[in-house]
């Protein structure tokens, strides 16, 4: 099992996150700044996978060569000073959000402990565009999902 959450970044930095899409990026920018004050830090393109670190692996950037190409990457993690929220980020979120959330945070709940980190269930998709069926299976699924305003 392998977490990186990567470089910290300031809530109120609103730069474009590394591997969001560029149509994605605005949508996740009214969010943030919906959030900011809430939030001590954020994470991008979190990367995490239940492979092992393989035992030829001498140092860190070989188990990193090795393992982040296998990852599965949250698009942000979020710290509020307790908790940690798993975004999937989508300007028109469809099922195959919900699938990436759901995945993300059974993967965040299995391998974070071992970096002691608690889990979560502060699980999200931000959209734009509301989608009834996704806010159906989300409510469902105790899955947060936020809309922010489009334009």
């Amino acid at each position: 099992m392998w977490l990186q959450l990567g470089q910290k970044y300031d809530p109120n930095w609103s730069g474009r996150p590394p591997q969001l899409l560029e149509a994605d990026n605005p949508t996740w920018q009214k969010y943030r700044e919906k959030v900011k004050d809430k939030m001590k830090c954020f994470y991008y393109n979190v990367a995490m996978t239940m492979y092992k670190e393989p035992e030829a692996a001498r140092n860190e950037i070989q188990v990193r060569m090795y393992l982040y190409p296998l990852s599965k990457r949250v698009d942000a993690v979020g710290f509020d000073g307790k908790n940690y929220h798993l975004y999937e980020v989508n300007r028109s979120a469809k099922l195959r959000s919900v699938g990436q959330a759901m995945s993300y945070r059974e993967l965040w709940n299995e391998i974070a402990p071992e970096y002691k980190l608690p889990r979560t269930d502060l699980t999200y998709i931000i959209t734009e565009f509301v989608d009834k069926d996704v806010e159906f299976i989300c409510k469902k699924l105790n899955i947060i999902y936020e809309v922010v305003k489009n334009g």
